[in-house]
């Protein structure tokens, strides 16, 4: 069975004027967000193949909160250019290129993509993947370079406002 995690990266800190986009860190509350929800993810699912993020400071941040949840070694983690605000078909594109070993892959990256990605391979209507924000698609038996439009099921939708903390 295959899965993806499409993570949208927790909640960026915009009070830095003139820095570019690329390079913006998470807030206060994307630092809160990120372990709490890399934890109530592995808290549901027990393993991750492997980790893959945009190469934004933000996303990387992100991901590393997951890859510390799962514990997930140095060599099932990557750095990709090519995920920094890509479109849908550069999206559909990489996914076809991974690792047919690699079961579950999470992918950390940015919106509007991750919302109008999770819309069209699921035919589920999703107004916002909220920053921090995980779906999980599951695309069955597949071969990744199989991976076609409308073939997932969202399977479960995370959010951190979902979760009441105090």
């Amino acid at each position: 069975m295959k899965r993806i995690f499409l993570i949208r990266h927790a909640k960026s800190d915009w009070s830095q004027a003139g820095l570019d986009d690329h390079d913006r860190p998470l807030s206060p509350r994307g630092l809160r967000d990120g372990p709490f929800m890399a934890s109530k993810l592995s808290a549901d699912y027990d393993q991750l193949s492997m980790i893959c993020t945009s190469s934004a400071v933000r996303a990387k941040r992100t991901a590393e909160y997951f890859k510390e949840a799962f514990d997930i070694p140095d060599g099932q983690y990557s750095e990709h250019d090519v995920l920094y605000l890509c479109d849908e078909d550069t999206l559909l594109s990489f996914i076809r290129t991974l690792p047919n070993d690699a079961d579950s892959v999470a992918i950390v990256g940015h919106n509007p993509s991750w919302t109008w990605f999770v819309n069209l391979m699921t035919g589920v209507h999703i107004d916002n993947v909220p920053t921090c924000g995980i779906s999980v698609l599951n695309a069955g038996h597949i071969e990744w370079k199989h991976f076609d439009l409308s073939q997932c099921k969202l399977e479960q939708f995370y959010y951190p406002k979902k979760y009441k903390r105090s």
